[in-house]
């Protein structure tokens, strides 16, 4: 939901501007993109692999262990091996020529996805070799003649697979939403006149976990204020600065000198701790704010 509000942003008939100012103020832990760079480990080249391959036949909700919603895990895991046991009956009743075509088409599959091993691009694109596989598999089941039990073991692949995937579009829906009342409650706040704004979030990388791409963190959610836009209906003439400042155990001791000294530069600062939204209002503007309107 997030990225919908950021691409439904930058195609909008209404003129946003978006920038970026660091306000000045010493000591300020900030993220520096040279810490983000992706590390290759042994471990990684196993991770992608099994990403590649091993969950394309075996459907099993990873993202449960991050979560600690084991139930999910275990029934996935329990329901997942028909495909890999209906994949070695295949192997076994196809044709001599059918088996070498197989390993053939699989090879370039492999051969396709190599860069796939050492980079981050395990977790996210593993389609495009998948498709060879599948082809693959597609020449093995030529001839092939499904039994009884072929059948009750496609059932199990497919139930594994239909609450992997429902799992996975809960936990995204559950994000999209934490960010869409985040969105609301910044937007509920703001001047309606404000048209020069600053968003100050603090960024929990270190709360990050392994499924966040299907469950992100409010800091993630909220989208560097494109929750909130979204909320105001992308007004015209908008310009939105972004500042995040690193989650560090010294990290919200400096919110109040960002804001004492960036406070008369803007209409509006919001700032997002976690899923917590404060809404700061020059003495200027807090007159035409929709809170005191509303106590009107």
């Amino acid at each position: 939901m997030a990225h919908f509000q950021t691409v439904r942003g930058n195609f909008s008939d209404h003129v946003l501007t978006e920038n970026v100012s660091v306000p000045t103020v010493d000591d300020t832990p900030t993220w520096d993109s040279s810490q983000k760079s992706h590390q290759l480990t042994p471990m990684t080249i196993v991770k992608n692999i099994a990403i590649l391959y091993g969950l394309g036949i075996y459907p099993v909700a990873v993202s449960g262990f991050y979560y600690h919603n084991y139930l999910v895990v275990l029934v996935t895991l329990a329901l997942g091996w028909g495909g890999c046991l209906l994949l070695f009956r295949m192997w076994c009743r196809a044709s001599a020529r059918n088996r070498k075509i197989f390993i053939r088409l699989a090879l370039i599959g492999l051969y396709i996805s190599t860069p796939s091993f050492i980079t981050r691009a395990g977790e996210i694109s593993p389609m495009i070799s998948n498709m060879f596989f599948i082809a693959a598999v597609g020449v093995l089941a030529t001839g092939f003649k499904l039994k009884k039990s072929d059948i009750a073991l496609v059932g199990l692949f497919l139930v594994a697979t239909f609450i992997t995937d429902g799992y996975k579009y809960s936990l995204a829906y559950r994000g999209g939403m934490t960010g869409y009342r985040m969105g609301k409650t910044a937007a509920a706040l703001t001047p309606d006149d404000a048209r020069k704004i600053l968003w100050i979030g603090i960024d929990e990388k270190s709360r990050d976990k392994a499924g966040a791409a299907f469950n992100k963190s409010p800091y993630k959610a909220f989208d560097q204020g494109s929750a909130a836009l979204r909320a105001l209906g992308y007004p015209k003439d908008l310009e939105l600065f972004r500042f995040a400042i690193a989650d560090t155990p010294n990290a919200r001791s400096h919110l109040d000198s960002i804001v004492a000294n960036t406070a008369a530069d803007y209409d509006c600062i919001w700032i997002t701790d976690n899923d917590k939204v404060d809404v700061i209002i020059p003495p200027a503007k807090a007159s035409t704010s929709k809170s005191d309107e509303k106590q009107q």
